[in-house]
């Protein structure tokens, strides 16, 4: 019960949590097992536990010790959105026809088929996974937006949005709210007294009103009283309403705007970054031949010349080369320098610097092979090729070094093989391929049957073997592949292993497939590029240069403002015109171009970012693109 004037670690709620929120006087976590624990003020049962007890330290709310997805909290009231889509709360108004409930309690209607959902001062609002806005609770200003000033105990539907809405947003102590409509707009509703609502007047509504003058938008927040959105034409930053502690970001306190204003500094767009990067705990983007990364930087990975926990913002490498290639393994980075020299940095507890040692580096120190043309990291080990054929170093242990053996190797061997590899390559967290005279090869950890060999196959390959069918592109997850046909279906997905979590993309539940199939749907039979994560894939549809991700959502790695699994492909909003993009375990970073220019936005990125992967300046799980800070 002591207050506390700097950042200190929770003695219980240390590591494993995957979403935290704050209400009034309380607050909640969902642990990556999928439980709840609350703490605080307890006095309207909003810790959910039967009792009114205070919680000073953790407490479990009854019922909730697996299968939630994401937890909101509201000034006296909680809920939990489960992995299946329903919706429980507790405390005042939980949306069940009565006013209080002690412990979580099913929402009446929305048992299922809930996206997300967003608590106000006493008010909920839900998200359906048709669009639609539904809201429960005191409407005193307007605030569930069903035209009327009535209290209601269970959900009604918001004025005009009963169908495509892609967010929406409220907060603690807010009695208004707002949500992108399916046309990209913005609309709010509720109190008004400070302009919070962006139409221009401080007249409260009661039903959804149009943001004056603010243009399409891809993400939305709520403050007590003044509101902000992100623009879809160039990530720049408005808000509106209240200003009295400069919550606009303009610079000047105590004027409040009744309309959208430009908040803060906005990113710079007249420049190219002509490629982006994704390792499982760090990130790195190229631009005009050098090197900036972010994210963990333990073993020096970030090629700083030093070490440090990690960094959550883009950090100009030391490199004082001109960069053509890179490749992120875990925990290690190695780069193709303009020429054909490759150097490697970072942790080398396998071998995986390829400079003879185990012992860790944090900046170029030697080239480790000439003439490389490509280059492609798994975890612990590195492949690449060139003038002196397929070459391989690091960790051996299910063969992914392919050279006949599983013995790990310091320096780069000889892939065993009479086939020619010399395009690009494809690495998993224990597997290769690449492509060979119009056929596909493979090699390494098999134990999911995802190579497509059919079922009962090795389990670990440690030569190239063939696949059933050939690829330009090829995602390698834990226990599926995908790949883009480069013959016959030029440009259709076909995937191939485990379907625990929908990674196949088949919307049939989690029936595995130990051949390839084709599961996208027709339109998305022009795929140009593909990244596959841990258990879940995203592709650029070459069309309309938009992304669709399906699978494990547990992160926020779908992009898709909610923490569920897709059994099928879904758009990412807000990435439109993407240029580059790169998945790699459980996080996306992704270069957008910016539309009738030859430019491009500053990268953005979504899902894991406990190590600063995402370089927003946090380090938490984020399931929708921000920017990253520190870009040049």
């Amino acid at each position: 019960t002591t207050s506390k004037t700097l950042p200190t670690t929770h003695p219980t709620l240390s590591s494993g949590i995957i979403n935290v929120a704050l209400g009034g006087y309380h607050g909640c976590a969902v642990t990556g097992a999928g439980a709840v624990k609350c703490w605080g003020t307890n006095s309207s049962y909003q810790l959910g536990t039967g009792s009114t007890s205070t919680g000073v330290s953790p407490v479990d709310p009854t019922g909730l010790a697996s299968g939630v997805a994401k937890v909101m909290a509201g000034n006296s009231s909680s809920c939990a959105l489960t992995t299946t889509g329903g919706l429980k709360c507790w405390g005042a108004y939980p949306g069940d026809n009565t006013t209080s409930k002690t412990v979580p309690t099913n929402v009446t209607g929305l048992t299922s088929g809930v996206s997300d959902a967003a608590m106000g001062s006493n008010f909920t609002c839900a998200l359906t996974t048709t669009g639609g806005v539904k809201c429960w609770g005191i409407n005193t200003y307007g605030n569930l937006g069903d035209t009327t000033t009535t209290t209601r105990n269970t959900a009604v539907d918001v004025t005009g949005l009963t169908s495509g809405v892609k967010a929406i947003a409220t907060a603690v102590g807010a009695n208004h709210a707002c949500a992108i409509n399916s046309s990209d707009n913005v609309v709010c509703w509720g109190y008004n007294n400070a302009g919070q609502l962006g139409d221009g007047t401080t007249t409260n509504r009661s039903s959804p009103v149009a943001v004056s003058g603010l243009g399409t938008a891809k993400a939305i927040s709520v403050g007590t009283s003044h509101s902000c959105a992100v623009l879809l034409s160039n990530g720049e930053v408005r808000c509106w309403g209240g200003n009295s502690y400069m919550q606009l970001g303009t610079g000047v306190a105590s004027t409040n705007s009744l309309t959208p204003v430009t908040a803060g500094h906005q990113w710079s767009v007249d420049y190219v970054v002509p490629k982006i990067y994704t390792g499982k705990k760090h990130s790195c983007m190229t631009y005009i031949d050098k090197l900036y990364c972010w994210g963990a930087n333990d073993y020096g990975q970030l090629g700083l010349g030093t070490t440090s926990v990690s960094e959550d913002t883009a950090q100009e490498s030391t490199l004082a080369f001109p960069i053509e290639k890179v490749t992120l393994g875990a925990e290690h980075t190695c780069v193709i320098l303009k020429g054909g020299h490759t150097t490697c940095f970072g942790r080398n507890n396998r071998g995986q610097l390829g400079d003879g040692t185990t012992v860790n580096k944090t900046n170029v120190h030697n080239f480790i092979l000439r003439n490389v043309a490509n280059i492609a990291s798994g975890d612990e080990f590195t492949c690449a090729n060139g003038g002196l054929g397929m070459k391989c170093w690091g960790a051996n242990n299910e063969g992914q070094l392919g050279d006949g053996t599983y013995t790990d190797r310091s320096t780069p061997g000889v892939v065993y093989s009479n086939k020619i590899f010399n395009g690009s390559l494809f690495a998993g967290s224990r597997s290769m391929c690449a492509n060979s005279v119009g056929s596909t090869y493979c090699w390494g950890y098999n134990g999911s049957n995802q190579f497509g060999l059919g079922y009962n196959g090795a389990t670990s390959l440690n030569e190239p073997t063939a696949l059933q069918m050939s690829f330009k592109e090829i995602g390698i997850g834990e226990e599926h592949v995908c790949g883009v046909r480069n013959s016959g279906d030029v440009g259709v997905v076909y995937c191939a292993g485990y379907n625990n979590y929908g990674q196949l993309g088949s919307n049939d539940g989690d029936k595995e497939s130990f051949t390839p199939v084709d599961n996208l749907p027709v339109e998305l039979k022009n795929v140009n590029k593909l990244q596959v994560g841990e258990y879940h894939a995203c592709v650029k549809d070459e069309g309309s240069e938009k992304l669709f991700c399906w699978g494990r959502n547990n992160y926020g790695q779908l992009g898709q403002a909610r923490f569920a699994t897709s059994f099928s492909p879904k758009y990412v909003p807000g990435t439109d015109s993407t240029f580059d993009f790169s998945s790699s375990w459980n996080h996306l970073c992704f270069i957008q171009k910016i539309p009738a220019s030859s430019n491009v936005k500053p990268p953005q990125c979504f899902g894991y970012g406990q190590d600063g992967q995402l370089g927003n300046n946090d380090t938490q799980n984020i399931n929708v693109p921000v920017f990253v800070q520190g870009a040049p």
